[in-house]
């Protein structure tokens, strides 16, 4: 008993060595074949682990910080997530992808507020993107805070809102010419 757990511990100090000694490019290959929504918390730790190894060597790799914010926020350590995307934006502040997805863990952190500001500053760079207008319309309805801001209606709701209008008004119209 105690010799096959000696056996399985030197087992995974072999593929842990060997993990730890891929590049990054070979890591994140890796990572984009095998993890998917439904993959066990095991591997995403594999995975963590080995970023925070590429990270210790190089501090600065921008697609290892980008792959390490995504698996904290798969593992629900959305306050790290944050942390480690503030690492990204002090660097690329205007990094569209960095902002949504710390949008993303804020709203996870039931953090509405914050997330609307980041949600603003998305749309002050990019006025039609759709992932921080759909954030902000779900941090409105889920806060409790009636003094935070509303998001701005996309054309699309505009023009739905105006045709759910005018069939309502149609049908209305309808009934009454029975009645007339």
């Amino acid at each position: 008993m105690i010799l096959t757990a000696l056996i399985k511990n030197i087992i995974i100090d072999i593929i842990l060595k060997d993990f730890y000694m891929k590049s990054f490019e070979e890591l994140e290959e890796e990572y984009l074949n095998e993890v998917d929504p439904d993959s066990p918390p095991e591997l995403y730790e594999k995975y963590l682990n080995g970023l925070n190894e590429i990270l210790e060597q190089d501090s600065t790799n921008i697609k290892a910080i980008e792959l390490k914010y995504y698996v904290l926020f798969c593992l629900d350590r959305f306050e790290e997530s944050v942390e480690t995307c503030d690492k990204i934006l002090r660097i690329k502040p205007d990094d569209i992808d960095t902002l949504n997805f710390k949008c993303s863990n804020l709203f996870q952190l039931c953090r509405y507020k914050e997330c609307i500001e980041i949600c603003q500053r998305i749309l002050d760079i990019d006025p039609k993107n759709k992932e921080a207008l759909e954030q902000w319309e779900s941090a409105s309805l889920m806060s409790d805070d009636s003094s935070l801001p509303k998001p701005p209606q996309s054309l699309i709701s505009k023009i739905i809102r105006i045709l759910i209008i005018a069939a309502i008004f149609g049908t209305i119209i309808f009934y009454l010419s029975f009645f007339m």
